[in-house]
């Protein structure tokens, strides 16, 4: 006796959906890049102007004697932790910016970017992403293409 099974497949078409998905996203990854810039902006805004951390955990630096009084006067607190915040101008200004087909976190404001600059360049490893941030980058980006295969 002789058994005949014929399997029919819809993999080329589901594959050819796919790769369609997967170029279209390849060719307009700026809803993805703002999503993940968006998710994370709270996160870096915290641990800079709030907890005054740098990207690897570390505390930014320490205030000198003479700084801190000028904060104390000014209603800013006792606290020796740099936290990069003084008028809150920098602080509010941080967004999700986009330049040359780039999205990221900056600022808006062009002299709010020279003082990052600045003083990135005397506290390095601020305004990179932390580990956890970066993992955080990298779920919701997963997120956001598994939402579009549902």
């Amino acid at each position: 006796m002789a058994i005949t099974l014929t399997i029919d497949s819809n993999y080329d078409k589901i594959s050819e959906g796919i790769n369609a998905t997967l170029k279209e996203i390849i060719e307009n990854s700026d809803p993805i890049l703002l999503a993940a810039a968006s998710g994370v902006l709270s996160l870096v805004s915290d641990r800079i102007h709030v907890q005054g951390k740098r990207a690897n955990g570390a505390q930014i630096g320490t205030y000198s004697n003479s700084y801190l009084k000028v904060r104390e006067a000014n209603g800013r607190g006792s606290d020796r932790n740099i936290i990069l915040s003084f008028t809150k101008q920098m602080e509010l200004d941080f967004t999700v910016v986009a330049v040359g087909g780039n999205v990221g976190l900056g600022f808006n404001n062009t002299t709010n970017f020279q003082k990052a600059t600045w003083l990135e360049q005397k506290y390095p490893d601020t305004y990179n992403l932390s580990d956890s941030e970066e993992e955080e980058v990298v779920l919701i980006i997963e997120d956001y293409i598994n939402g579009l295969f549902k």
